[in-house]
């Protein structure tokens, strides 16, 4: 599981600043993580520090961890990683306003009792991340450049953020959506690295067609197993594709002429393309057809992208562009909706996120990337699946970000064109529906019993 460590300052404790933002943040991406009341903090101590980390706090140190750290906290990482045994390595560390020495202050010598072995350090991370302000007040920049060379790391110099702290900018830094969006890029970028080696080492173990020359029926039985787990998803889906079409059938009384050129028809019109193309996604995965299915949902999801579009005061004009047959860029609409993000709530900021990650899964596949090839290949065979094996292994692994996605895009395109309806009961109607998509534990069955008992339907 992914697990992060956030380790605070100086005289600090685990919510202050942007620290318990951040927690709360990743775990709702899925992270485990902690962020401990540091012994003695008013006078850090590196010992003293991995002796709690190590021997009584006992976090996980491995390949799923990330560590975060902020001034002191930063550079109690590299003390914490001199010490780890090698098998403990972890994957990325992030040091915000670091420095490389006690800075004249009496309170941070035992940062630096003993002196750090950088070499050991270097290959205790697979990367090294350093965020510094170009007019921190305690710690020099030159400090984070230096400790970034010797690491090998990433230096992002942001311009005029002081310490990145409530005491030295204000209330700005209770969060930090800049490290958000690094950890998570970062993120995205890992777990694609991951399951491409694993592919290749599958591939160059030979396990897997060795294991085909003994029992030539595992490709049958991969596929079986996996069509089964696609099948039962999509059986759960079926409640809620009825509430999306009962949903998509009421606003047609609110559109008018079919043939009319304004923002309803406009968006009327888009999102039903979009669920036409959701039912067709449907009947491709049942087929283990993960390529064609991911090329029709890119082609709903920027059909949504549009109606977002249309709908914000910036809109007009290209809604107009639009009905004159004119096609519109993607990168516009989503261009427009990056402005809106700071503007919507939590929940739909999180959906938004998940959005740009599908949008990379799209363009890997529409532009005949390296990697994405190798979803086409058969392990066992060593060849192209011709036989849907790893058809459905993809479309089971994908069916998240791909069919879930969409689903929820498809509901919150709704909730925005009803919000122009009088009708706040359907809109009261999809919030209920909406923290039920995607529920893999939930039968279609339990489902049902949801929908009916908050009178969603």
């Amino acid at each position: 599981m992914k697990n992060a460590i956030i380790l605070h300052g100086t005289n600090g404790h685990p919510t202050e600043n942007w620290f318990d933002w951040l927690k709360k943040e990743l775990e709702q991406r899925g992270w485990n993580v902690h962020v401990p009341q540091l012994p003695d903090a008013n006078e850090p101590n590196t010992s003293k520090y991995n002796d709690f980390l190590i021997n009584k706090e006992k976090p996980n140190f491995n390949q799923d961890t990330v560590l975060i750290g902020h001034s002191s906290g930063a550079v109690a990482i590299l003390g914490l990683l001199d010490e780890l045994p090698i098998n403990k390595k972890v994957n990325r560390c992030y040091l915000v306003g670091s420095f490389k020495n006690d800075l004249d202050w009496d309170s941070l010598k035992g940062l630096f009792e003993n002196e750090l072995d950088f070499e050991k350090i270097k290959k205790m991370a697979n990367k090294f991340v350093f965020i510094h302000s170009d007019n921190d007040p305690y710690c020099p920049l030159d400090h984070a450049k230096e400790l970034s060379k010797k690491l090998n790391g990433d230096l992002f110099v942001k311009k005029g953020q002081k310490h990145f702290s409530v005491g030295t900018m204000g209330k700005i830094y209770e969060q930090f959506p800049f490290l958000l969006k690094a950890i998570m890029k970062d993120q995205d970028k890992y777990e694609g690295d991951e399951r491409f080696r694993e592919k290749i080492e599958k591939l160059m173990s030979g396990k897997a067609k060795k294991a085909f020359s003994v029992n030539s029926q595992l490709p049958t039985m991969d596929k079986s197993r996996n069509k089964l787990i696609v099948n039962a998803k999509l059986k759960q889906l079926d409640p809620v594709m009825k509430e999306i079409e009962s949903l998509f059938n009421g606003l047609r009384k609110y559109v008018g002429n079919i043939w009319d050129q304004d923002e309803r028809v406009a968006s009327y019109l888009l999102l039903g393309r979009s669920i036409s193309n959701l039912k067709v996604v449907l009947s491709l995965a049942k087929q283990g057809k993960c390529i064609e299915m991911v090329d029709l949902s890119r082609s709903a999801h920027e059909a949504i992208d549009l109606i977002f579009l249309f709908l914000t005061e910036n809109g007009k004009p290209y809604m107009n562009r639009w009905f004159a047959g004119e096609t519109i860029d993607n990168s516009i609409a989503r261009k427009e909706l990056g402005k809106l993000v700071n503007e919507i709530n939590q929940e739909e900021q999180k959906y938004n996120e998940m959005k740009s990650k599908v949008y990379k899964i799209y363009s890997m596949y529409a532009h005949s990337n390296y990697r994405a090839l190798f979803d086409s290949i058969d392990v066992f065979r060593e060849d192209f699946d011709f036989d849907g094996v790893s058809g459905f292994h993809y479309t089971n692994s994908y069916f998240q970000p791909i069919v879930i996605q969409l689903v929820i895009n498809i509901l919150f395109a709704l909730k925005n064109i009803y919000a122009f309806t009088p009708e706040e009961e359907a809109i009261r109607r999809i919030d209920r529906l909406l923290p039920i998509v995607g529920h893999e534990n939930l039968s279609p069955e339990q489902i049902k019993e949801i929908i009916n008992k908050e009178n969603i339907g």
